[in-house]
């Protein structure tokens, strides 16, 4: 059988369940990658992807496309649109079926429907912790509040064992692939907080550099909120996001540390971020477009506060530091997240979406479940049993930049 493995967001070769039945089945198998990096929203005309976002992707396709040649087998990555690029394959490789991932977002839901139309094809889960059959409930009655989710996740379920990769190159051969696009290369920012390559080798890097050689897990949760440096959070968000590090793996990797180090709550809150992580993509598969609301932009923008959100020219130093770091580096930290957001939606009173929008261009670490959710949450239309949860931008810098170190950094 020949076998169009199709790699979404699961840009990697360890824990992967399409190489790990693909190998099982013996197919003759071609790794197959595709974005449309010059893409843009149709109600704005903004483009999709920021040069900071665009480079980590191609960093993480460089990547994975030297992993899959170090075995002698082509990966192929196309930059056209996807009817179009496995049309390009095909005058090279003919699959009988088309093996994907299941993922979260109503776009990549349209993919898949727009491609079972021409070929025979199979999603399998790899993108959420929890597989969906091993959850306590099913889809159509997931709880509605994260804390109903978790506390029956953890009580009934169980995080599988990771899929053995191990020798699971057999694809095809003779493949005349493509060059990558060429990389821009942008130079590091010198107070970047993420500072880091794309790619698997350098996600399971940064993770036992995090977690062993830093000691880092111990105190994950007293050093969260900070803003400043590579190792208050485990910054592994952009990695899980494009699937250069399996959830799983890293899951049984905090497992190891607490039966050889310690377990407290530092090594659980990161646990407890995965499951997150997990309610929104759980949440935007049962949800499908209504998850995101409406694609309607109000019309009547005041274009000088959104043009000054964007461009870090607000009349407010802490949330100016904030957009000025996501500008120069695709990275903000989780409170500057929730700050900035706040101060769009309830100061500014610009339209949600605009700020996810712009968030889904601009972050290394966009998702779409993880990045609508989050904001629609904080527009109080999505999960959240607490209503008008509003940040004070003050308030929040007395409490997390009281010294003002952050926004002299970024000033």
């Amino acid at each position: 059988m020949k076998v169009l493995l199709w790699f979404r967001r699961d840009l990697r070769i360890h824990d992967h369940v399409l190489l790990h039945k693909a190998q099982q089945i013996n197919a003759q198998y071609l790794g197959f990658a595709q974005a449309h990096l010059k893409s843009s929203f149709e109600n704005t005309g903004e483009p999709r992807w920021g040069e900071r976002k665009k480079q980590f992707y191609l960093e993480t396709i460089s990547d994975l496309k030297s992993s899959f040649e170090s075995k002698g087998l082509p990966f192929w990555f196309s930059d056209l649109p996807l009817s179009k690029a496995i049309e390009t394959v095909e005058e090279q490789f003919i699959p009988d079926e088309i093996w994907c991932q299941n993922a979260a977002g109503w776009e990549e839901r349209e993919e898949v429907l727009m491609l079972a139309k021409k070929y025979k094809l199979r999603e399998m889960e790899s993108q959420s912790l929890y597989s969906l059959e091993d959850l306590p409930f099913k889809l159509e009655s997931l709880p509605f509040i994260f804390t109903d989710f978790r506390k029956k996740v953890e009580k009934h379920s169980e995080v599988r064992q990771c899929y053995s990769t191990e020798n699971q190159f057999s694809g095809a051969q003779n493949i005349q692939t493509p060059e990558l696009p060429e990389l821009s290369f942008l130079p590091i920012h010198p107070h970047s907080a993420f500072p880091f390559a794309g790619g698997e080798r350098a996600a399971l890097e940064r993770m036992k550099d995090w977690i062993w050689e830093g000691n880092h897990l111990s105190t994950y949760k007293k050093t969260r909120n900070e803003s400043i440096g590579t190792e208050y959070s485990s910054k592994l968000s952009a990695y899980l996001a494009w699937g250069c590090l399996s959830p799983r793996t890293l899951y049984w990797e905090i497992k190891k540390y607490e039966r050889e180090v310690l377990s407290n709550e530092s090594t659980y809150w990161l646990y407890f971020e995965l499951l997150w992580r997990d309610f929104f993509h759980f949440t935007c598969r049962k949800e499908g477009s209504s998850f995101f609301k409406s694609k309607n932009i109000e019309k009547q923008i005041d274009q000088s506060k959104w043009m000054a959100w964007k461009e870090a020219k607000t009349n407010n130093s802490f949330i100016n530091a904030h957009m000025k770091e996501l500008a120069e580096t695709g990275f903000m930290s989780n409170r500057g997240r929730q700050n900035v957001a706040s101060f769009l939606l309830h100061s500014l009173k610009i339209d949600w979406r605009l700020g996810a929008q712009y968030f889904e261009s601009e972050l290394i670490d966009f998702e779409p479940a993880n990045n609508y959710g989050n904001w629609t949450y904080l527009a109080g239309l999505g999960h959240d049993p607490r209503p008008n949860r509003i940040f004070n931008p003050e308030i929040q810098k007395q409490r997390y930049d009281a010294e003002g170190k952050y926004v002299e950094l970024w000033t």
